[in-house]
């Protein structure tokens, strides 16, 4: 099989492998989101209210703020959200094997006892890394501060329990048309960590073995950054020579407007990793040819 071709069928495969593994996760994002809402709106109850049915100001905001710590210690290691998110992350062993089989066809590259060793501690570390950012990172920043706010406005202001319930739900809930903060932060979480891991297994594979060329896969939309356009606009399926990539990068991270949504210090030693920039969906994949 061609070159392009495999590469291209493997990119193919493995946007699908990543939807339908966020699919599988995205049930236990939604049923600790629904637990967390439940148990805040019964938070929402147990405060003082006046004779209108109004909260009254004088509660003990720092009582409900402890509450809802002690609420997203107890969300974050329910059993059966550890268990899918623990799930979600074997992936990264069916992530490992995709990569290594591509670059044993494209570029009869073996694994070696130096690239096994890293890619072993690579991989330790970054599921832990996703592992905290789906577990604790995106409920307390998207859920836990967004329901203190969220409380404490409706006690400052007197909110009716409806109105409050009805800000909290705009707030922390997802409805049918729209997945709340906590929902869209965890997805790209686990998304990011995805191609992240793609990104490492290539610059390993890169360093290694000093490949010379790198084949930029994948399309552009509407918002594409400007250096995701030029890379595919300007070599398409073409591989690209290491040394002018490094020429180009240097260019475009050190233009205010060619930079846009690029990562700091993008360089050819890292491009593997951070391609165009954030939430970028192409991926870098280093070749001989």
């Amino acid at each position: 099989m061609a070159i392009q071709t495999e590469i291209e069928q493997h990119y193919k495969e493995m946007a699908r492998f990543t939807e339908a593994i966020l699919q599988q996760y995205r049930p236990a994002l939604l049923a600790v989101e629904a637990q967390l809402f439940d148990e805040v709106a019964k938070m929402l109850t147990a405060l003082k209210y006046d004779a209108d049915g109004n909260l009254l100001p004088d509660q003990d905001l720092q009582k409900i703020i402890a509450e809802i710590d002690l609420l997203y210690l107890k969300v974050s290691n329910n059993p059966a959200f550890k268990e899918s998110t623990t799930q979600f992350l074997t992936n990264f062993d069916t992530i490992r094997q995709n990569q290594i089989a591509l670059h044993q066809a494209v570029n009869k590259a073996e694994l070696t006892a130096n690239l096994t060793a890293n890619l072993t501690k690579q991989q330790t570390f970054l599921i832990q890394a996703t592992e905290y950012g789906l577990r604790q990172g995106g409920l307390k920043l998207y859920f836990v501060e967004q329901a203190k706010q969220v409380l404490i406005q409706s006690a400052t202001f007197g909110y009716s329990i409806q109105e409050s319930e009805k800000l909290l739900r705009k707030r922390i809930k997802t409805t049918y048309n729209n997945d709340s903060y906590f929902l869209r932060y965890a997805t790209q979480v686990a998304r990011d960590s995805i191609s992240e891991y793609q990104g490492q297994i290539n610059q390993m594979y890169a360093k290694e073995f000093d490949f010379k060329y790198i084949r930029y896969i994948g399309s552009l939309v509407k918002d594409s950054r400007p250096l995701c356009k030029h890379l595919i606009h300007t070599y398409g399926t073409k591989p690209i020579p290491v040394t002018e990539l490094n020429k180009t990068l240097k260019k475009y991270g050190g233009s205010k407007s060619l930079s846009k949504g690029m990562k700091p210090n993008t360089s050819i030693e890292n491009f593997c990793i951070v391609r165009g920039g954030y939430n970028c969906m192409h991926e870098a994949i280093p070749t001989r040819e």
